[in-house]
């Protein structure tokens, strides 16, 4: 295992809940039980986030935080509807070309020939990866990442199986969904990945959002599940967002 990799273990938050209630020492403790605050503090938000955009009522974000609906809006109600209000302005600076819708649907079909229910981030990886040029595609060329190499690490995260057997799963061209597809909702991370796709595509002055804007958004988290994907490869997330860059530093010169 390299340093880097280490060490992006050891900022997992079970490993801090570890050293949190295992120190070595009280400066270990209270350092862990410091970082882990700020993890969790970020993670609710997170998740307080997915559930304004679903739709959820305050009284009903407030029951699940254990607080009082009035505490739970002051605390979060004006900086998410800030950040839609902001969100709504840069959507009107930019358009999702052919290319992007076709990766979301490559998406569906192979959450579906997965037989998952719903498009989360890792499924959108995958549409990415099938995609044949671009930058995004090709930092994930470089990493090492394949096709089969990938699907066989998102079904493992993601649980389910194959609706084919054995290697052919791997190997098959996901099915074209129809209108008679059950259909695949999205889950609420792969939403927001979509919308902050808009962000860096702006960030990047770009009027177009592209699939390696997607990419990088899919791979900011710090505790999103894509990182623990590419973990699971031994590959590690700054390492192809760095990646990124560089194809398009490339296609800028």
């Amino acid at each position: 295992m390299t340093e880097s990799e280490g060490s992006s273990q050891a900022g997992d938050m079970v490993e801090l809940a570890r050293r949190a209630t295992e120190p070595l020492n009280p400066a270990d403790g209270l350092s862990a039980v410091t970082e882990l605050r700020k993890r969790l503090d970020s993670a609710e938000a997170g998740y307080v986030e997915e559930a304004f955009y679903e739709g959820w009522s305050w009284s009903r974000i407030a029951g699940c935080l254990g607080v009082s609906r009035q505490a739970a809006h002051r605390r979060y109600a004006k900086p998410l509807k800030a950040k839609r209000r902001r969100w709504r302005r840069l959507r009107g600076q930019v358009t999702f070309p052919p290319e992007m819708h076709r990766i979301v649907r490559r998406a569906m079909a192979e959450a579906q020939i997965m037989g998952h229910p719903r498009l989360d981030e890792g499924h959108l990886v995958l549409g990415i990866a099938s995609s044949e040029d671009g930058p995004a595609s090709a930092a994930l060329t470089d990493s090492g990442i394949s096709l089969p190499r990938l699907r066989e690490q998102v079904t493992r995260h993601y649980g389910g199986a194959p609706l084919l057997g054995g290697s052919a799963a791997l190997d098959a061209d996901p099915p074209t969904l129809d209108d008679e597809s059950p259909g695949v909702s999205l889950a609420a991370p792969a939403k927001r990945a979509l919308r902050e796709s808009v962000h860096e595509a702006t960030r990047l002055n770009s009027r177009e959002v592209r699939s390696e804007h997607l990419l990088l958004a899919l791979l900011r988290p710090s505790e999103g599940s894509v990182r623990k994907l590419l973990l699971g490869m031994g590959l590690l997330a700054d390492d192809i967002r760095d990646g990124v860059r560089s194809e398009l530093s490339k296609h800028r010169s």
